[in-house]
């Protein structure tokens, strides 16, 4: 299921990427997600943390992002964003980085995608 498409969108994006935040702001590592979320690229579906450019974010620079927590992964502006293995989207609502698009994981836990547009 294709759920959303990366952008730069926002006064606080710095180029297009995804950014993924744990909905309750908590450390999580960047290849956690890859069995539900992946990206459709040239090449096939690609993990979300395989083959692209983890960027920012506050789990991945140095800068301090405030409650802006979790990682940024850096891939072509348009690119598509795919749910898989029983993740799916709770809620998604316009904010001024993009649409806020929520997504629920088969044991419960829940992550927002900021910087693109749900589909």
């Amino acid at each position: 299921q294709v759920a959303y498409r990366v952008g730069s969108i926002g006064p606080t994006s710095t180029g297009p990427h995804l950014h993924v935040m744990d909905a309750t702001g908590a450390y999580f590592n960047r290849n956690e997600l890859d069995k539900y979320v992946a990206f459709k690229l040239p090449q096939g579906i690609v993990p979300v943390s395989t083959g692209v450019t983890v960027d920012g974010g506050r789990f991945g620079a140095g800068r301090d992002y405030g409650a802006h927590n979790g990682w940024d992964y850096a891939v072509p502006d348009g690119t598509q964003v795919v749910l898989r293995n029983g993740a799916r989207i709770i809620s998604k609502k316009p904010s001024d980085n993009g649409d806020m698009l929520t997504i629920a994981l088969p044991d419960g836990r829940r992550f927002t995608f900021l910087h693109g547009k749900a589909s």
